[in-house]
């Protein structure tokens, strides 16, 4: 997505941005390419010895223009990818895509927990939902991504409890009944929705994706 105002501890790679902005200010440099710029972002984010791993998805999707699929394979860096630039595509997603604040997850909210269940049953519940999505927005059908966004949120539920908060549930099931599609941005918990829909939606900020020649 272009820059946009955004909240803290939302969901959308706070740490990540604060990273670029440390390393490159407000403007990227020209003289890299997207990926080597997410390599050094994501080298500076996570040094040797980091508790925690901000992932390369953040650093890789903050630099690079379009919608892109990363495929990983056992390593942090994904082994290979696919990208749609095709402006009619965009600009449909720009108008069936928008998000949408809950709150800022508080201090001291956990979303990962002793709870957490990573059966490969469920991992294949989620890649399939992945691949589902891919189908749908190549198709531009509406429906079926409001409907994949709503299986990747369930699947990511029943892997990670504390992906969804007892405060937040009853925002997503009332977005859920009205709209096409909804789940969490980033780990969950609070922060902003991902909402899909065809009728206009409230209160929401609407995206604009990277092109070409931006």
């Amino acid at each position: 997505m272009e820059p946009m105002e955004l909240e803290e501890r939302s969901g959308m790679a706070s740490s990540t941005r604060e990273t670029i902005k440390t390393l490159y200010g407000h403007c990227l440099p020209s003289g890299l390419t997207e990926e080597e710029m997410a390599q050094t972002i994501f080298e500076h984010e996570n040094p040797l010895g980091c508790k925690y791993i901000s992932g390369t998805v953040d650093a890789l999707g903050l630099v690079s223009k379009g919608i892109t699929r990363y495929y990983y394979d056992n390593s942090y860096w994904p082994r290979d990818s696919q990208r749609i630039l095709d402006i009619e595509l965009l600009e449909w997603f720009e108008n069936v895509v928008s998000i949408k604040q809950t709150k800022p997850r508080p201090t001291g909210y956990e979303v990962l927990s002793r709870d957490d269940d990573y059966p490969i049953k469920k991992i294949r519940r989620l890649s399939l939902a992945s691949e589902a999505t891919w189908r749908a927005i190549k198709r531009m059908d509406a429906a079926e991504l409001g409907a994949c966004v709503n299986e990747t949120f369930d699947s990511c539920y029943s892997l990670i409890p504390g992906y969804v908060s007892d405060q937040v549930r009853p925002i997503i099931d009332s977005i859920r009944n009205d709209h096409l599609g909804v789940k969490l941005m980033g780990a969950g918990g609070f922060g902003y929705m991902m909402i899909v829909s065809e009728k206009i939606v409230e209160g929401v900020l609407n995206l604009k994706v990277r092109k070409e020649a931006s």
